[in-house]
């Protein structure tokens, strides 16, 4: 089933210029190309009072490690992205985008490039084709978190990867219908230790992954508004160790204004073997019982802003509940964050924000843990 449907969606994408809109000669546009550099610097310092998996961005707790405080201080969430625009290939324009950060390891003194974004788009009226590393399908909204794990394996998946993407966009009054779907990499676990005959059962699987959204977008009293439903499918291939593992989730997202000053969003998912995906809490496939880890979550956020504009700050919950009878003992059950930050804007490209969080995670047959996590941050957004 997924060679066959793999074989049906490259096929469809070879004629999407056709009918996408008549082509047209092209013309040379070089006068109208631009550049346009965005992203900001970022230093966050920050004390737990509990172990975590990770001082500089938590994802969970510890098992069982209480009082025992730790700060840190880093600035690996900087960010720097170019946007390239203002080409035209026949009708279709041209859009690319390159975006790195820090978070890609090093010392704690000495941090290392990473890719995050790296595509190229072409867009007709209603129709366009994207092809590169971005952000998944599926789950497309990020809670507003001070941290920068947003909720990942506490409620929020999704995350970025090389994929090519189909999407369509029907007006429908003042509202439009945006559907797509993709092709992504397939991403497995590393089990070769345990004896399988891959270090990645997605790569092995000789199949992308499908993933797809229907939603529908505008503006409720004159304020972004969105509902969507998204999924995915694919498959993993361990040899003798696993043999072929499914993966796949059903998930919906929603964006709600409720005045000027404040708006709600949010996300659910229910899924299987979702570690790739950041649900599960980090837990995908037991090696032991060869047995795929259900899980659902979810998140939700209010974001204020002052009348005066000066402050703006963001309340939230997110919960990762993976099925306890997939699990073995020591393994994470249960993955509960809730946090609050304020946000004060210096100017329009200087803020300073602080955040408070409160972390529980439960494991099976083990000690629970939670932990308390106090984050400041100073922000300067390079001008647009």
């Amino acid at each position: 089933m997924f060679r066959k449907l793999g074989i049906l969606f490259f096929s469809f994408l070879f004629f999407v210029p056709a009918f996408a809109e008549e082509t047209q000669t092209p013309t040379d546009s070089e006068s109208q190309f631009k550049v346009i550099p965005y992203g900001y610097f970022k230093l966050d310092a920050a004390m737990d009072d509990t172990i975590t998996n990770n001082e500089d961005y938590p994802w969970w707790v510890v098992a069982g490690d209480r009082n025992n405080a730790k700060f840190t201080m880093h600035a690996r969430q900087t960010r720097f992205g170019l946007n390239f625009l203002g080409l035209k290939a026949g009708s279709a324009d041209v859009f690319g985008q390159i975006e790195v950060d820090l978070t890609n390891g090093g010392s704690d003194t000495k941090y290392l490039l990473g890719v995050r974004h790296a595509y190229m788009k072409l867009s007709w009226k209603h129709v366009s084709l994207l092809a590169g590393q971005t952000w998944d399908v599926i789950s497309p909204l990020n809670p507003s978190t001070v941290n920068y794990i947003v909720l990942w394996n506490a409620g929020n998946i999704g995350f970025r990867r090389p994929q090519i993407r189909l999407t369509w966009n029907l007006p429908v009054h003042d509202w439009s219908i945006k559907t797509s779907v993709a092709a992504l990499r397939s991403v497995g676990q590393d089990f070769s230790s345990l004896g399988a005959s891959t270090d990645d059962g997605g790569v092995d699987s000789a199949m992308p992954v499908f993933q797809g959204r229907i939603g529908l977008h505008g503006k409720l009293a004159g304020k972004p508004t969105q509902f969507g439903i998204s999924g995915h499918v694919g498959r993993e291939v361990y040899g003798s160790l696993l043999d072929k593992q499914t993966t796949w989730s059903l998930n919906a997202d929603i964006v709600i204004p409720i005045t000027d000053w404040m708006n709600v969003k949010g996300e659910y998912f229910y899924g299987k073997n979702l570690d790739a995906y950041q649900g599960g809490i980090g837990q995908g496939l037991v090696a032991a019982t060869n047995t795929a880890v259900k899980a659902q979550g979810g998140w939700g956020q209010i974001h204020l802003k002052s009348p005066c504009r000066s402050f703006e700050g963001n309340l939230g919950v997110g919960i990762d509940n993976p099925k306890a009878s997939n699990l073995q003992t020591g393994d994470r059950d249960l993955n509960y964050v809730g946090f609050a930050n304020v946000h004060y804007l210096l100017s329009k490209e200087v803020r300073v924000a602080f955040e408070y969080s409160y972390w529980k995670t439960k494991y099976v047959n083990a000690t629970s843990s939670d932990n308390n996590r106090y984050q400041l941050a100073f922000i300067y957004n390079l001008p647009k």
